[in-house]
């Protein structure tokens, strides 16, 4: 079940981050809402993950640096939802310890945003 949840997750991450490059992210139109829904679901779910200790060493070893990259990527959104859901998930994977607190040290410009 952690194994499905975990690659259920990081394939939202990565789809909700593409997303933010297209034209579906304004929240009028349906495709938007779909998008918000999706994303808000994908940082939820790591965020959940984050919170049991027995998942750190799966998160710590398969999270690549694409995905602290597109969660920090959403802070710069406009949309307060999405930045709150982001800052939590961000907060959540740093509570695991200091490899994922380095890791999204790492990130380009994370610390200094």
């Amino acid at each position: 079940m952690l194994l499905l949840s975990y690659h259920v997750c990081i394939s939202l991450c990565v789809r909700c981050s593409y997303c933010t490059k297209c034209t579906c992210t304004e929240s009028s139109s349906v495709e938007g809402l779909q998008w918000l829904v999706f994303c808000l679901s994908a940082l939820e779910t790591v965020g959940r993950l984050s919170q049991l200790d027995a998942n750190e060493d799966v998160l710590c070893s398969h999270l690549d640096d694409v995905v602290y990259e597109q969660m920090i990527a959403l802070l710069l959104l406009h949309d307060i939802q999405i930045v709150i859901a982001a800052l939590e998930a961000l907060y959540q994977l740093s509570e695991l310890g200091d490899v994922t607190t380095s890791r999204i040290a790492q990130v380009s410009a994370a610390v200094s945003k």
